[in-house]
């Protein structure tokens, strides 16, 4: 059991470094977004680097975006894993739904082994 726990802390401090990587991308991203958003792109004299830089100004607002999709998805699946996990303790039958416990009742389930040797 203390195998398991620990493999679980070690799994639990990758996803935080993970995540801590992907708030620095965010800052990251938001920054070079700020520093080419109050560029004029009227200084541009070339019609097709003017619409280049307001396509790539438009790729780097999308990939932020699913960025943080991304990142807010990955940090409740960790907050279900933990809860998961609490409950797994908690729980009389080891087993719980995002209601709560689950009681398992009634079951007269009998396992056989055929052997044919």
């Amino acid at each position: 059991e203390m195998t398991a726990l620990a493999a679980l802390f070690v799994s639990l401090m990758s996803i935080f470094s993970v995540i801590s990587d992907a708030w620095k991308s965010m800052k990251f991203a938001r920054e070079i977004e700020t520093k080419v958003s109050e560029c004029d792109v009227s200084d541009f004299e070339n019609e097709e680097e003017r619409v280049a830089v307001l396509k790539a100004v438009e790729k780097l607002r999308n990939r932020f975006f699913t960025l943080v999709v991304l990142t807010l998805i990955c940090i409740a699946m960790v907050a279900y894993a933990v809860y998961k996990l609490a409950m797994s303790y908690y729980c009389l039958s080891g087993i719980s739904n995002i209601d709560g416990c689950v009681e398992i009742t009634g079951l007269n389930a009998t396992a056989t082994v055929n052997d044919s040797n």
